[in-house]
């Protein structure tokens, strides 16, 4: 049930409907309103799955044998390999405590802050403990500047910026066949190199009746770095630690 200022204790779920046209699938949730007329909000269960080189983001809860701090377990799985290429077990706030990211091959690349208090550079360094990747925050701009767009910037390990990765609303960015932006990208100066999005889950979450259906439109996504040309702008390990900083840095209730 989605609720908002104003009428939060007299509105009530009335039913759910679902329906399908073509390849997407859609749900209608009809509230009653505290002035007492219905209200139907029809929301997007899937979108069509993107021909373009996919990293899914999928998570996970799953405390056995984990360390204190334990969060949940996040992976990237590559959609054209069809296997997990990078696994983190979460503990603490990713922008605040050093992570651990282990590959396919069980390469253990390391991510930590560049300090303990209001961090500003995260490092990605490889098994061999050699600097790949730089993740900067722009936390100052943004709170000086409301409008400003860029939400990280990516480094190398010689510290020379890369890409960006930026919100898109208001931006005009060119139509990519196969591909449906997301809200943020990867983008180096004004080119595009990849959308940060949601792609349908192949096996959504089962239940018979309305909660049923209300869960599968909850859980029936996940998050993906689709990419616009044929190969990844990031390793599976730095795309992971991207999302990982990303998440944190755009959870509002992190905060909390």
């Amino acid at each position: 049930m989605w609720l908002t200022p104003g009428n939060l204790t007299r509105t009530a779920l009335v039913g759910i409907h679902m329906g399908q046209e073509g390849e997407r699938k859609w749900i209608v949730v009809r509230t009653h309103m505290l002035h007492g007329t219905l209200k139907d909000e029809r929301h997007q269960m899937n979108q069509p799955v993107s021909d373009k080189p996919a990293l899914r983001i999928r998570d996970r809860y799953d405390s056995t044998g984990r360390a204190n701090g334990y969060e949940r377990t996040y992976e990237i799985f590559d959609e054209q390999l069809q296997c997990v290429t990078a696994r983190c077990d979460l503990i603490g706030k990713a922008a605040l405590k050093a992570q651990e990211i282990v590959t396919q091959e069980g390469q253990r690349w390391r991510l930590v802050p560049n300090r303990k208090i209001m961090p500003s550079l995260w490092l990605l360094s490889d098994p061999q403990g050699k600097l790949q990747w730089q993740f900067r925050h722009k936390m100052w701009g943004k709170m000086i500047n409301l409008l400003h767009k860029t939400l990280m910037a990516v480094l190398d390990g010689e510290s020379r910026e890369q890409m960006q990765l930026v919100d898109l609303h208001g931006a005009k960015l060119p139509v990519v066949l196969g591909l449906e932006w997301g809200k943020y990208a990867l983008v180096k100066g004004d080119q595009p190199l990849a959308t940060l999005t949601s792609l349908p889950r192949k096996e959504p979450p089962k239940g018979k009746g309305l909660m049923g259906a209300f869960r599968r439109f909850l859980n029936s996504s996940d998050k993906a770095l689709v990419s616009v040309t044929a190969t990844h702008p990031l390793p599976a390990p730095a795309a992971l630690a991207l999302y990982l900083l990303y998440k944190e840095f755009t959870d509002v209730s992190a905060s909390g």
